[in-house]
């Protein structure tokens, strides 16, 4: 696999983010951060400043999200035991195998319990081998805009109202060109961390990854997938974990992790006060975040306003929780509620903040 990385710098990065709203998704208006252990009965600050400051991860110590690739029989198998955990997750799905048993019901359901299905290609071919090159290793002839689409449209169809991130099969970023127009984020195969302040590609994501059976046989250690997350909590990073096979099953594609060793890591991440959810919703947050902390801003007559531009396929609904010294918030005419657990929660659709001094 390819294990490429783009490094740029925050300026061009928000240059990439600020492209204009009208495409956005309409989805998740109804999404509701969760919450974090923290103290309620947080009395609502008095200080005379703005200060404005966004909680990186909502407030939890760092995040993860399980990433499931290629829709193998093995998801399809082991979906009970996840979906057991309560825990949302997304599934890179590669429709061309949509011939498997249970396949469509298992994936229909899957986006019923809030996980989130991302565009893994149709054929999962390798971008060198679309448009005829290699009918053999990729039957069909498709471009790399009909991998692409084509995937989207039947996610859609399975009761997603849109698809916001991708996988690249292979890691094969030679797809680049045509998924930042079409995505919210991309994930890659390059290992790392996500910092909420700190300058990875949106569209070549990093990820945590392990050999899998058969060495070790069977899979590694729960305790292997809790080290990460420990180091993930410790650092206040995002973790997104790439899994393929999971164990057991009755067709192992390779890389097998055990089904006990992948829950069990999930209660870990639960004890340990961190966020897991899907790519879209962290990152969507991860996003947030970074525009308000670099919303262009004007002051007059003491009051200051933030201002910020949602990018194309931003999901609905989303907020990012914030802190100010004291004062008064607000988006429009309303005056933001003060949380007892010790933040004020931003609507990003609304696109601009006010500050004023109140008490």
């Amino acid at each position: 696999m390819k294990r490429l990385f783009l490094t740029i710098a925050l300026p061009a990065l928000m240059a990439t983010l600020v492209l204009g709203g009208s495409e956005r998704a309409m989805a998740g208006v109804n999404f509701a951060l969760p919450q974090p252990k923290v103290t309620t009965g947080m009395p609502r600050p008095t200080g005379a400043r703005a200060n404005l400051k966004v909680l990186p991860w909502a407030g939890f110590r760092s995040a993860v999200s399980y990433t499931f690739d290629d829709s193998s029989p093995s998801q399809i198998e082991n979906w009970p035991r996840i979906k057991a955990e309560h825990v949302r997750s997304t599934f890179y799905i590669v429709p061309n195998g949509r011939g498997q048993n249970g396949y469509e019901a298992t994936f229909k359901e899957i986006v019923a319990e809030g996980n989130e299905l991302g565009n893994h290609t149709w054929h999962h071919c390798r971008a060198a081998q679309l448009g005829g090159v290699d009918r053999k290793g990729c039957p069909d002839g498709f471009s790399i805009d009909a991998e692409l689409d084509k995937t989207n449209a039947y996610i859609k169809s399975l009761g997603q109202s849109d698809v916001w991130t991708m996988a690249y099969p292979f890691g094969d970023t030679d797809y680049i060109d045509a998924v930042k127009p079409r995505f919210l984020l991309a994930r890659g195969v390059f290992p790392g961390l996500v910092g909420a302040d700190d300058n990875t590609n949106p569209h070549i994501l990093p990820v945590v990854a392990h050999a899998g059976d058969p060495n070790p046989p069977g899979g590694d250690d729960v305790a292997v997938f809790n080290a990460d997350l420990d180091r993930a909590a410790a650092q206040g990073k995002w973790l997104i974990f790439l899994l393929h096979t999971v164990l057991p099953t009755s067709s192992n594609w390779g890389a097998g992790e055990n089904v006990a060793a992948v829950t069990g890591s999930m209660e870990h991440a639960k004890s340990n006060d961190m966020w897991i959810d899907s790519v879209v919703n962290i990152g969507s947050y991860w996003i947030g975040e970074r525009l308000v902390e670099n919303a262009a801003k004007t002051k007059s007559d003491g009051v200051t306003t933030w201002s910020w531009t949602l990018p194309p396929h931003f999901p609905a609904g989303r907020v990012v929780r914030v802190t100010v010294d004291g004062g008064v918030l607000r988006q429009g005419e309303k005056a933001l509620a003060w949380d007892p657990h010790g933040y004020y929660e931003v609507s990003l659709d609304a696109g601009s903040l006010t500050w004023e001094p109140g008490p």
